[in-house]
This record gives C-alpha cells, structure tokens and sequence, in this order.
C-alpha cells in the first residue's frame, strides 16, 4: 500500500501548533518577568518604608524600670493618671517604637497602646515623629521615651509628695515619747491603737503642740537638705 502524502492543510495544521506552543513558551517568560520585576520594585519599596531611627547608648525605658516603677506611689499615679497598660508599654520601650510595634511586643490591642502613648506625650513624658506612607497615604508614628524628662518628672513627684506628708502632720493630732534622747512621734490611730503608751519606752504618750510639729518638719527638711549630696 503506498502512503498518503500530507497535504496543504495538515502541514498548516501543524505549522499553526508549533506557533501556538512557541508562542505560549513566550507568553509565560514575559508573565514570569514581569513578575521578577514586581517582586524587586516591592522590596525597593520596603526598603524606602522603613523608618530610620535614632543609635541610643541605653535602653530609654532604664530610668522607668530601675527607678519610678520600684516606688510604689508612683506605679499607683501612672495607672491612674496614665492606664492600665502603662507598666507593660514602657517596659517595652527600650528604643523608638511604632505604637503597632509596641503592641505586638507587649501583646495589647494597637487602641490600648496608643491611649498611654497620648497620655505620656500629653504629661510630657514621650514624644512622636510622623512619616507619611507614599503608596497607602497614611501616616506612621514612630515613638520614644524621654529620660531626662522622665527623672525631672519624678524628683517633682516626690517633693510634692514630700510637702503633702508634712501638711498632714500639721493638721493631724500627734504624740509622742523620748525614745534613746530623741522624740518618738505618732499619729492619733497609732496611740489610740496602743492605749496612748509608746510600745518602745512603755511610758504614757504626751501630746504634741503644733508650734513644735512646725519645729520638727523645719529640723527635718533642713536635716534633708544638708544629706543631699552636693553639685559640683
């Protein structure tokens, strides 16, 4: 049997499936370039994004953790003043911080975050940088801690403090006893609770005469400031 030769239309078949394939192949190298191409343009990008920071020699929360939050009035005043969150944010604050960061650190909604972030900013404890995104239009905030702000805050702190206790022992009764050369004094409560006796001499507690409370807070504050050490 002889066989048949291809005619016109199988070798056009044939021709037309080899450009289809070829051109299928190139399609895909274009699509897969293209791609490549997104891929650098995308990290180009973050590289643009990330937000420069500042070198610090020590950690900005150091003051905070070492110092404020071991004084236990002062924890009591920033939940208050400041939130409920506030110990957990600044112990996460050792360098500038973007409040979603600081909340993925500290494992608290970015809202909770930023509620201590503005009360610390607004007791001028903490300040903010701003940079915008240019693709998304929104801005990011970049934030820090202030030491040096954070140390005068605190030496403010507990003059106040130190000024409101001496007004209280003006106004309140006292009592006291000579204990070793020197006078023993106590609050109202404390001689009432110990049968207005002084539970270290065992002799009957007198009364003390506001002229001599005055007396002692000016000995005191005056004996506090020699102590102080002085600046050179």
């Amino acid at each position: 049997m002889k066989k048949k030769k291809a005619g016109p239309k199988t070798k056009n078949k044939s021709k037309s499936k080899t450009k289809e394939k070829k051109g299928l192949k190139q399609k895909k190298k274009a699509k897969a370039k293209i791609v490549e191409i997104k891929k650098i343009k995308i990290k180009k990008d973050e590289k643009k994004q990330v937000v420069k920071r500042k070198k610090i020699t020590e950690p900005l929360n150091k003051y905070w953790k070492e110092v404020i939050f071991k004084d236990p009035e002062m924890r009591k005043w920033a939940v208050r003043q400041i939130g409920e969150h506030v110990i957990e944010v600044i112990n996460k604050m050792d360098y500038e911080l973007s409040d979603e960061e600081i909340a993925k650190r500290a494992e608290l909604k970015p809202s909770d975050v930023r509620v201590v972030l503005n009360r610390l900013h607004a007791h001028g404890l903490a300040y903010y940088t701003r940079k915008r995104d240019k693709k998304s239009g929104w801005y990011n905030y970049i934030w820090s801690l202030l030491p040096q702000e954070a140390k005068e805050f605190y030496e403010g702190f507990k003059k106040i403090k130190q000024e409101v206790k001496q007004q209280t022992q003006q106004q309140q009764e006292l009592y006291y006893s000579i204990v070793n050369g020197e006078k023993k004094i106590y609050t109202f409560e404390e001689a009432f609770n110990n049968n207005f006796i002084c539970p270290i001499s065992g002799k009957p507690l007198k009364y003390l005469e506001k002229k001599e409370v005055e007396q002692n807070t000016e000995q005191k504050a005056q004996e506090e400031e020699k102590e102080k050490p002085k600046k050179n």
